[in-house]
């Protein structure tokens, strides 16, 4: 190189060296980039059991065209020509009004879920009581208690039930709740909840342990931090923790890192 040249050595070096920090730093920024974040949010888990299942009420099937009520419209006893009692109309009957809580300890289960009843068009019913039953049918062992949770299929919010009867296979439940919203359910499917378990749910891979404590990493303004977390369920795919008060515990809305390279606590992304 011409000797006049070689004042340029040092700034090419200088170049070099800047250029190879840029990189360095692009490529450590890259690491907080690429991590993989999910919200911490509420959730429940629930253990259920299915179940085979007909509904049944205090019913009397009687002639839509002799009231002139819009379905599910309760009657007080004096609207009600039919019976000195007061009760809940509805428009549609199935032919098997004649089924009652009590044909449940007298009919077998093929008796019951194979009953067919005679259709009117012109016909409705009307339901006495608020309580209604549900007897159905199941398959294994079934852990119960006095009371249950039974969500029909279809539906997002499960009933509260007593248990009335228990036996191999077979279970009978009691409502005060619902009967309006399920005056014309007969056959269906449902769950019945064994055990159910609520609190702070994240993805289990981002579960992490550190001297016997579990936490995770959270993002907030930018930073990250560690949460820690009591394990109350655990699968392949979540965990939940339990909900906590303390300022250090993983909260709802929270942000967790679910993978990344380079994470720890004070880290700036």
């Amino acid at each position: 190189m011409d000797k006049s040249l070689r004042w340029l050595r040092p700034v090419y070096f200088a170049a070099f060296a800047a250029l190879c920090m840029y990189i360095g730093a692009a490529l450590w920024g890259k690491a907080g980039s690429t991590a993989v974040y999910a919200e911490a949010v509420l959730k429940t888990v629930s253990e259920s059991t299915a179940l085979k299942c007909i509904a049944l009420r205090e019913e009397e099937p009687v002639s839509s065209s002799a009231l002139y009520f819009d379905s599910c419209t309760k009657l007080s006893a004096s609207e009600n020509t039919y019976s000195n009692r007061s009760a809940l109309y509805c428009c549609t009957c199935d032919g098997l009004e004649y089924l009652t809580p009590e044909s449940a300890f007298s009919l077998s289960e093929e008796e019951l879920f194979s009953a067919e009843g005679e259709k009117n068009d012109g016909c409705g019913k009307l339901i006495y009581g608020s309580d209604w039953y549900i007897f159905a049918v199941f398959r294994g062992e079934l852990p119960l208690s006095e009371a249950a949770d039974i969500l029909i299929d279809g539906e997002e919010k499960p009933l509260r039930a007593r248990v009335v009867y228990a036996d191999s296979g077979r279970i009978i439940l009691r409502l005060t709740e619902g009967l309006e919203a399920h005056a014309g359910l007969r056959h269906f499917s449902a769950q019945l909840v064994t055990e159910s378990v609520s609190g702070i749910g994240f993805p289990s891979a981002a579960l992490r342990e550190e001297g016997g404590v579990a936490f995770v990493y959270a993002v907030d303004a930018g930073v990250v931090s560690k949460k820690r977390v009591d394990i109350i369920y655990a699968s392949d795919d979540i965990c939940i923790s339990a909900v906590s008060r303390k300022t250090d515990a993983l909260c709802e809305g929270n942000t967790v890192i679910v993978s990344g390279e380079n994470i720890y606590e004070g880290r700036v992304l």
